[in-house]
């Protein structure tokens, strides 16, 4: 078992107009920015950069339509010419602006995509430029599956009893909800184990799609999510004619069904991995688990690491020579690594454990 920080980072961070309190507002709010917004083609090389009197960016097209450039479009249009962001948010507005648009004439792609919030009252604001080739998840289609969940889903709440773990802002969204575990509101979790998952995307080409669920036997008020387990990661990248499809059969298989998961199933397949020998020796346990994970998903070096992580654990996660004990010992590695892919195989290969195992 590992303990999860991600929503607790969430918490701490977020801004307060980025934070709703119920499922319908905040997909009300994500529907309705949809709503305003469309993508259009332009060629750059045929806009020019400036700052407005207030010091706003803004690009000119040559029929003198203005778009405002946020934070975020700025950064990406500074990456898409090559230029480092940190030099130009230093540079006198004049020699800001000499630069970009000196790589804005020499600029060889012929298309980029601008995606803009329409102001009927004010100059469109540009929410990201990419590339043609981006394959755009709306944020409001990935926040629309929270509302079929029911009634056992509830968003967490702080110490102060505030529901937070809905936010969206202008580079993503993630949500985190659970159906029961909180130290906050309800006064007989420790034993029982409960649900809940982390979810994200950015319509902005900030971050790929992504769903994380997981086991867990407890969420205090800073959002920490205690002793966690079963934890499974899918993540879809925004590129492709299937990106789409994909992100929303993960979402169906990874929230729709988990959801619909009966924990007393699940609290019995939990009693028999934590008795189910892989093997009685190290060596017989990497044998088992190297026979059950195929297609490469983690190879000799990791399994003998994630044994070796339960072993220093065996007290809470139970003994490595288990289903039970290996698979959090997993867990706990994939945990402390900082790639995404890397993350989801070794969580794909604690499902195919457990699956295998159990079947």
């Amino acid at each position: 078992m590992t303990n999860l920080m991600a929503a607790s980072r969430e918490l701490f961070k977020r801004e307060d107009d980025e934070i709703f309190e119920t499922v319908d507002s905040y997909y009300d709010f994500l529907k309705r920015r949809a709503e305003r917004s469309v993508s259009i083609d332009r060629n750059l090389s045929e806009t020019k950069f400036s700052f407005d009197e207030s010091g706003k960016p803004i690009l000119t097209n040559t029929n003198g339509q203005k778009v405002l450039l946020t934070d975020w479009s700025m950064r990406q249009l500074s990456s898409e010419l090559d230029i480092p962001f940190q030099y130009i948010n230093r540079c006198p507005s004049d020699l800001a602006e000499d630069n970009i648009n000196y790589f804005l004439e020499r600029r060889v792609r012929a298309t980029d995509t601008l995606y803009l919030e329409k102001d009927p009252t004010n100059v469109p604001i540009v929410r990201a430029i990419t590339s043609n080739q981006y394959a755009r998840i709306f944020d409001y289609e990935v926040a629309g599956h929270l509302l079929d969940l029911g009634d056992n889903w509830k968003i967490p709440l702080t110490w102060d009893k505030d529901p937070r773990g809905l936010y969206a802002g202008d580079r993503d969204m993630f949500a985190f909800m659970i159906d029961g575990g909180s130290f906050v509101d309800e006064k007989n979790v420790d034993g029982a184990i409960h649900r809940g998952f982390f979810m994200r995307n950015s319509e902005v080409k900030n971050g790929s799609f992504s769903i994380q669920t997981f086991l867990h036997r407890g969420v205090c008020g800073n959002h920490i999510v205690w002793n966690a387990s079963n934890i499974r990661l899918s993540r879809v990248i925004h590129k492709g004619d299937d990106a789409r499809t994909n992100a929303f059969r993960e979402l169906n298989e990874f929230l729709t069904v988990f959801a619909a998961t009966d924990m007393k199933e699940e609290a019995v397949k939990i009693q028999k991995a934590k008795t189910l020998s892989l093997g009685k020796t190290e060596e017989e346990v990497v044998s088992s688990v190297r026979k059950a994970v195929t297609n490469n998903l983690i190879g000799k070096k990791t399994i003998t690491a994630a044994y070796n992580e339960a072993a220093m654990n065996f007290s809470t996660d139970g003994d490595p020579r288990t289903a039970w004990g290996f698979v959090n010992g997993l867990t706990r590695l994939s945990q402390k690594n900082a790639n995404a892919d890397t993350r989801m195989k070794m969580d794909r290969a604690s499902g195919i454990i457990l699956d295998k195992v159990l079947s």
